[in-house]
């Protein structure tokens, strides 16, 4: 250290003592790799397969006061030198302020342009809000007035409705015929005052809760139901049906039913209907069913209901081969009867012999008058 020339060792030992620096011998270095050879021939490998060590570890190594002492510069030592006592330099001094220090100002700084870009965002923001409010108020007028105008619609058709539904039940209760609706389930919701007259209910009665299905005899009921059902498959008006329809104190009476489903945007809520009372034009019916088939004097089949008859038991006799008889009666001189005492006494013989003739055959045999005073008994 007291020298005035520069000088130069091997002994690492000696480095920071007053030498300028060589390429020294490190013992740390040699330790190193020595115990590293050992650990191998431990773990098992022999002497002899260890790789000969022909590169030497030493290192060059200066002092970096004895360099600045003699005026040589760092650039012209070796490359990979180490250059011992070397102060630090600024950034390895302050290097942690100086990032403290840009990383403060970064933070800053994004903090910085984030308040900036939220500011500009809520700006942006309040701009379009202003114009989605001035949009919206401008929908909600329209819309108030389009609003006015569907109120003033709805109102009319309500009226309308009203109107139409009161016509309905003015004209309802003019008509001579039974008028009603009901629900999905069946329940009366609205019958004439025909109705009320014709089946002895009172409207207290039919209000507090009454299935038209009530109003049907028993045989009437399952055919009712299947013919509900079909109009609701059909989905169109109900064709004529016929029902007996029971009174309150008991009594029958055989009515038309013509009835169409009601719909309430575009779903069946329920039926309405019109039933006639066809009692009289059962009665007709079935008088000219008597007529077309009976003689019109003495009351047996004429001679088309007796010939049909016959036909049948005829083919049911071919097919069972079961024998029947056929009896073919003349009333003899009463040719002679109507000419002497008239037509009309002739009328009371036929009257009188169809009456013993019923008389003295079981209710299974078929009398019939073919023409005249020809009779047949089958």
């Amino acid at each position: 250290a007291r020298s005035s020339v520069s000088m130069f060792g091997i002994i690492i030992y000696l480095a920071g003592a007053g030498l300028v620096g060589c390429k020294m011998a490190d013992g740390y270095s040699q330790g190193g790799r020595a115990a590293r050879m050992g650990l191998a021939i431990l773990a098992g490998a022999s002497p002899r397969e260890l790789p000969v060590v022909k590169a030497g570890v030493n290192r060059y190594i200066f002092d970096y006061n004895q360099l600045r002492r003699y005026g040589i510069s760092p650039g012209a030592l070796p490359a990979e030198s180490v250059i011992l006592n070397q102060p630090p330099g600024f950034f390895e001094q302050y290097g942690m302020m100086v990032w403290l220090a840009g990383g403060l100002i970064a933070g800053l700084s994004a903090f910085s342009l984030l308040l900036l870009i939220n500011i500009y965002r809520r700006q942006q923001a309040e701009l379009e809000l202003r114009v989605h409010q001035e949009q919206l108020e401008d929908l909600v007028s329209l819309r108030t007035r389009e609003l006015t105008v569907e109120i003033d619609e709805l109102v009319k058709t309500e009226m309308a409705l009203r109107e139409s539904e009161e016509r309905f039940r003015e004209l309802s209760e003019m008509l001579p015929e039974i008028v009603f609706e009901t629900d999905r389930d069946g329940m009366l919701t609205f019958v004439n005052k025909r109705t009320l007259e014709t089946t002895g209910y009172t409207r207290e009665e039919i209000d507090a809760g009454f299935r038209v299905q009530e109003l049907l005899v028993n045989g009437d009921l399952e055919q009712a139901r299947r013919d509900s059902l079909a109009q609701a498959l059909n989905d169109a008006n109900s064709p004529n049906r016929e029902y007996t329809i029971e009174r309150k104190n008991g009594e029958t009476f055989p009515v038309l039913v013509r009835s169409a489903t009601i719909y309430r945007e575009g779903k069946p809520i329920g039926e309405r209907g019109i039933a006639i009372d066809i009692t009289q034009r059962k009665k007709l019916e079935q008088e000219l069913l008597r007529l077309a088939i009976t003689d019109p004097l003495t009351g047996v089949w004429n001679r088309r209901r007796f010939m049909d008859q016959a036909a049948e038991e005829f083919e049911r006799m071919r097919r069972y081969d079961r024998p029947f008889s056929l009896i073919m009666l003349d009333l003899d001189f009463f040719k002679k009867i109507n000419d002497t005492y008239g037509h009309h006494t002739g009328d009371e013989a036929l009257l009188h012999f169809t009456e013993l003739a019923r008389k003295s055959l079981r209710d299974l045999v078929s009398l019939g008058r073919l023409g005249g005073e020809e009779f047949a008994i089958l």
